[in-house]
């Protein structure tokens, strides 16, 4: 057996550095793809949309449980979604349907066929009191949110 020269040895430790670079970096890869499937598995267990999976694994470094699910969607506002008659998740209740349909209300019900702004109905409710309601019955939410009755900030005189 011929013995390695100091040149080949040197050759052959820049191999075995560039094959450990290229694994780790696999390796980081792997995980990170692992980490959000398993993100957006949870999501899905608990009934919120699986797309949040992927902004709840870069935005967190701890692991990935049933109740960090649920502490993040609390503190974000997501809403559970509702299966369909079909089985399908049905988005309606998402977070950028919110958006719209809390956008639409800034207009304090002035749109187009409402029949001007609409006055106070005594049952108004608060936007957290909203997000409760959107996270346990989105359907009644939407009602909540069609009828004015959702207070969207606390300057808003229609609301009052």
């Amino acid at each position: 057996m011929a013995e390695e020269t100091i040149p080949q040895m040197r050759e052959r430790i820049e191999t075995l550095e560039k094959q450990l670079k290229s694994a780790t970096s696999d390796q980081e890869g792997l995980r990170s793809e692992n980490r959000l499937l398993k993100a957006r598995d949870v999501f899905r267990e608990q009934g919120y949309d699986p797309v949040h999976g992927e902004l709840f694994a870069n935005s967190t470094d701890g692991d990935i449980t049933a109740e960090a699910v649920d502490e993040f969607a609390g503190k974000y506002g997501l809403v559970t979604t509702t299966p369909d008659d079909d089985g399908s998740a049905n988005n309606e209740a998402s977070v950028e349907d919110d958006a719209g349909d809390m956008a639409s209300m800034s207009r304090a019900g002035s749109g187009a066929g409402s029949g001007g702004a609409a006055g106070p109905t005594g049952n108004t409710m608060t936007r957290q009191e909203y997000m409760e309601l959107a996270k346990s019955n989105p359907a009644a939410a939407k009602e909540a949110v069609a009828a004015g009755r959702v207070q969207l900030r606390a300057d808003n005189p229609w609301a009052r």
